[in-house]
């Protein structure tokens, strides 16, 4: 049997200022569809995204499809100093997510077929 591709998505930009968040989380699901094996490393702004209490009125809500995208199989980890530095720690993110270090992303990178970063 053929080793699945693995696709890690580098995603920086946080939910609602645009939809990059929106975007990076819709690639992720329909790779999973298509046979990859995902990661996503949130860094800067998107470690905002595995918040767990996010309550949007007006947008979708990307925690949400995060989540979704986590029991459907993604690896999702956040910047360990990004999520301190905004107040992040384990208790405020959606299950099945990760706050790691630097070392983990670059782990991620070794052993990724593609890599797509989303900077915004």
């Amino acid at each position: 049997m053929e080793k699945k591709k693995t696709l890690t998505i580098l995603l920086c930009r946080g939910p609602y200022a645009s939809e990059y968040a929106d975007i990076g989380v819709g690639i992720a699901k329909k790779a999973m569809e298509k046979g990859y094996d995902v990661r996503m490393f949130l860094y800067m702004d998107g470690v905002w995204v595995q918040h767990a209490r996010q309550s949007p009125k007006v947008f979708p809500n990307v925690g949400k499809e995060l989540e979704e995208a986590i029991k459907l199989g993604a690896d999702v980890r956040a910047c360990e100093r990004c999520s301190s530095a905004r107040g992040i720690n384990e208790e405020d993110i959606i299950e099945g997510g990760k706050i790691t270090s630097l070392y983990d992303f670059v782990q991620m990178l070794k052993e990724s077929d593609r890599v797509l970063p989303i900077l915004g």
